[in-house]
């Protein structure tokens, strides 16, 4: 899968064997280049409701709206499982 998706086209990719558990993150950078815009890199390690393993390389961005965050972006890798452990 790879291209721009809208939200309702992503929720309905969604099933319940994609869903994750186990999640772990580890933060890779944390960058803040203007005052409301903020942009996190981490890796993302989980296991799928149907066993399998899932590691990703992940960016996401996210501006200060009326004092909350809202994410504007998201993008994620998947990492094979050999690099999963190294990244």
């Amino acid at each position: 899968m790879a291209g721009t998706f809208n939200k309702d086209d992503i929720a309905r990719m969604i099933s319940d064997t994609a869903r994750w558990r186990d999640l772990d993150l580890e933060v890779k950078g944390c960058l803040e280049p203007a005052a409301g815009l903020a942009i996190l890199a981490y890796v993302a390690k989980a296991m799928r409701m149907n066993n399998d393993t899932y590691a990703a390389a992940v960016t996401s961005a996210y501006v200060k709206r009326n004092g909350a965050w809202k994410m504007v972006l998201h993008q994620q890798t998947p990492l094979p499982a050999g690099k999963a452990a190294s990244a």
